[in-house]
């Protein structure tokens, strides 16, 4: 689900259930995001192999809005 589809649950006065269980997949979603950038760099440094972190993973603003 994305923030316009959420968006419109909420204008559309939708259950509570369904707009906690949009907003628990959103976070899901940016968490496993998250979670999949920064595998390698667990990876390399667990088993010691050198990377070059700059190009791996990138440091976003968490304030930024992300496009749909």
């Amino acid at each position: 689900m994305d923030s316009e589809q959420f968006v419109d649950l909420v204008l559309q006065d939708a259950p509570a259930h369904e707009i906690s269980d949009a907003i628990k997949d959103i976070l899901f979603a940016k968490s496993a995001d998250r979670l999949e950038a920064g595998r390698p760099v667990v990876a390399a440094d667990l088993f010691g192999d050198e990377i070059d972190y700059e190009d791996d993973v990138t440091q976003e603003d968490p304030t930024e809005e992300e496009d749909g």
